[in-house]
């Protein structure tokens, strides 16, 4: 009986990490088509209502957690983002098109890198999580969602800005040789946030790349111990 009750549980939590993976996933495509592709504003009014739906499924999950949580204080100090982040705001949307303000607009897209940092966070801690994949693959796979969410956050930010940033690929670019800690210097960031992204990449690079060596010396190093090498 116990048994059958403890498979049930983790039976419901994997349908639920599932489907909330799938919730982040959508608002990455969602964000990538709004920053990179123009939508027509009945489109963007539908985008809204499903985002406001999907961030109280995000602050039901907060919640939810938060209660069941034995260490209250130490859940908020480390996913303090995600209540940020879930919160909705699709009356502001509609606010901040119609005002001009260079301020406001810039806001807006704080806004929305919040919403995708959500979802970023989400899919890192399923990945490191996933005992179906391998350690390997697994650091592989957050490094390039990180190169690409960096890259849709730089060109939200700084493509009204930047004269080096006029298209995403100038984005991607950016991103790519700042993680691999090269920087030719072409293109940089010139915005605050812009800076803070490229301090985050470059850690998250360093790190991650770090990871991926140590992963694949002990590998040969378990190779070379039984003689296939």
């Amino acid at each position: 009986m116990y048994l059958t009750k403890n498979l049930d549980k983790q039976s419901r939590q994997f349908s639920w990490e599932y489907f909330m993976l799938m919730l982040s996933l959508y608002v990455l495509i969602e964000l990538t088509i709004e920053i990179i592709y123009p939508i027509s504003e009945p489109t963007l009014r539908l985008l809204e209502k499903i985002d406001f739906i999907i961030c109280i499924i995000f602050q039901i999950d907060f919640f939810y957690f938060l209660y069941h949580s034995d260490n209250k204080k130490k859940y908020l100090k480390t996913r303090w983002i995600d209540f940020v982040s879930s919160i909705p705001f699709i009356g502001l949307l509609r606010c901040f098109r119609l005002a001009k303000v260079i301020r406001v607009v810039r806001l807006l897209r704080v806004f929305r890198i919040l919403r995708a940092s959500k979802a970023i966070l989400y899919i890192i801690r399923w990945l490191s999580n996933n005992k179906m994949i391998s350690v390997f693959v697994s650091y592989i796979l957050i490094l390039t969602v990180i190169l690409f969410f960096s890259s849709l956050a730089m060109y939200s930010i700084e493509k009204d800005i930047n004269d080096n940033i006029n298209e995403f690929f100038d984005a991607f670019w950016w991103s790519f040789i700042t993680v691999t800690s090269v920087g030719y210097g072409d293109i940089y960031p010139v915005t605050k946030l812009g800076k803070v992204i490229a301090m985050v990449l470059t850690l998250s690079g360093m790190g991650l790349f770090s990871l991926i060596t140590a992963e694949l010396s002990a590998k040969f190093i378990c190779q070379i111990r039984k003689g296939n090498i």
